[in-house]
């Protein structure tokens, strides 16, 4: 199966005797991110630091790893970044 890192996680997870994720293969890096009204600043910059605090308490990393999702991470939340391939 060939799927996105968040997909193969689950099903290794709720399928392990039928399924492994294999981390090492990441085709192309893709962001996840969440959509607000154009224009709120104030919004997206207020969740971006909530996503941030996140991260910087190590609540992200447990997260991410309790769903073998650690090679998708990010080190830091950003509004609107780029991927460089």
């Amino acid at each position: 199966m060939l799927a996105d890192n968040a997909l193969t996680a689950y099903y290794s997870q709720v399928q392990p005797e039928s399924f492994a994720q294999i981390d090492s293969i990441l085709v192309e890096p893709s962001l996840a991110g969440v959509a607000m009204a154009k224009g709120d600043g104030e919004l997206a910059k207020a969740f971006q630091a909530a996503v941030q605090s996140l991260i910087d308490d190590g609540t992200y990393g447990k997260i991410m790893a309790a769903w073998n999702l650690t090679p998708s991470a990010v080190k830091t939340a950003e509004i609107n970044p780029t991927v460089e391939g």
